[in-house]
């Protein structure tokens, strides 16, 4: 299957916009008191960022052991709900763009 892309999608955007959006939701709750322990404990969250970042970035061996487990297979399922679901998209539209051969499929799960 051929896929054309209009655009192209950055992982390091779509977190950008991802942190903007909490911020923006930070912002937005400054007013509620009740909601104090909450919003620190996110912005706690948030500043701890970097350092999880770099933990991430010392994982090489580890995927690459995945990614060697990964590449001869012919599809793979990424399922993701409620907030997480435009992750999920995230996920399956980097792995197309850099495996073309291999088969996506993401599945919306909606509650009732």
């Amino acid at each position: 299957m051929n896929y054309v892309f209009s655009g192209v999608a950055s992982t390091k955007a779509y977190t950008s916009q991802f942190v903007a959006l909490v911020l923006f939701g930070l912002v937005l709750s400054e007013d509620s008191i009740s909601k104090e322990p909450r919003r620190k404990a996110i912005f706690d969250g948030l500043q701890q960022l970097p350092d999880l970042i770099k933990k991430v970035l010392q994982c090489d061996k580890s995927i690459r052991e995945y990614a060697e487990a990964l590449y001869k297979e012919s599809s793979l399922l990424v399922m993701g709900r409620g907030y997480n679901f435009a992750t999920c998209l995230e996920g399956a539209l980097v792995r197309i763009e850099i495996l073309f051969s291999m088969n996506f499929e993401f599945i919306k799960y909606f509650r009732k």
